[in-house]
């Protein structure tokens, strides 16, 4: 269990009696659940540009990962957790499998999605249908930000004015797979930075001046495609194993299509007003041969 307090005021005299309930049974169950932290790395290169009003954060999960980490039969996710600060306002976790026909990837349906997320508002969620991840396969967590009227950069951190980007992925049978996280690579972001007006103030070596980057005039496109575009670096540990690999975000041969629900549910409606009113026009006829009948 883990708390935090944020109390930037120094407010005095301040009781928190929050806590929790536990509950245990001396019959043990067939599996264990595991839980899987997955996200951007907490760190200042997680750069959210003010005055944007949306701007996308993506974490990987890479294939390298699943494939050296979990079981032949793949882990069953039934519940999730999503989680930014302030600005976040929507998350989202996508699910990719190889598939030849597809060029590679196939997008499947996201495992995760929430596009109206609020920070006040957190909880669990419990998914309609159990995902199966299997060896092989890629996940991706999109954090979207909206920064409008917002008085500087927004970094990666742990304070809740910094932002984080984070999933947690309830899930069985536990498996010793204990984090995975990613980030630009650092050569990266120094050359876009570098490239700016202003970048040699900002990038001294291998070093950033992170209280420079309010002094850039921030093309917020320019930057959401260097973010995307740039290698990655991504990191996975468990069953033994830390794998670090420098890759790109996969390209999507195949992308998910999610169905027209409103067009769903008028066929469903109309194909159930059709059997009524074949069921009330079979009733009136049977009357009536009863009454011709009688």
């Amino acid at each position: 269990m883990e708390l935090h307090y944020d109390n930037p005021a120094m407010i005095s005299g301040t009781v928190d009696s929050s806590g929790m309930r536990m509950y245990y049974t001396s019959t043990a169950r067939e599996y264990d659940a595991g839980i899987l932290t997955f996200g951007h790395d907490i760190t200042p290169d997680q750069i959210i540009p003010p005055n944007a009003k949306s701007f996308t954060t993506t974490a990987i999960l890479t294939g390298e990962c699943t494939e050296a980490i979990l079981p032949e039969d793949g882990i069953r996710v039934f519940g999730n957790f999503l989680h930014t600060h302030v600005v976040g306002h929507g998350l989202t976790v996508q699910h990719f499998r190889k598939n030849p026909e597809c060029d590679v990837y196939e997008e499947l349906e996201p495992i995760d999605r929430n596009l109206q997320y609020d920070f006040n508002y957190q909880q669990i969620t419990h998914l309609k249908r159990e995902v199966v991840i299997k060896p092989g396969d890629v996940v991706q967590l999109k954090c979207f930000y909206g920064t409008e009227g917002v008085d500087g950069v927004t970094l990666g951190g742990l304070s809740t004015r910094n932002e984080m980007c984070f999933t947690f992925l309830v899930y069985y049978p536990a498996v010793d797979f204990q984090i995975a996280i990613s980030r630009i690579e650092s050569s990266a972001l120094r050359d876009y930075l570098k490239s700016l007006p202003s970048g040699d103030q900002i990038v001294n070596g291998t070093e950033i001046d992170y209280s420079k980057l309010n002094t850039v005039d921030w093309d917020v496109d320019k930057f959401q495609e260097t973010v995307d575009e740039s290698m990655q670096g991504a990191f996975c540990r468990g069953e033994g194993n830390a794998i670090y690999r420098v890759t790109k975000f996969p390209e999507i041969g195949c992308p998910y299509i999610a169905p027209d629900q409103c067009t769903t549910e008028a066929t469903e409606a109309t194909e159930g007003g059709v059997v009524l009113r074949a069921s009330v026009a079979l009733l009136l006829l049977l009357s009536l041969l009863a009454a011709t009948l009688g």
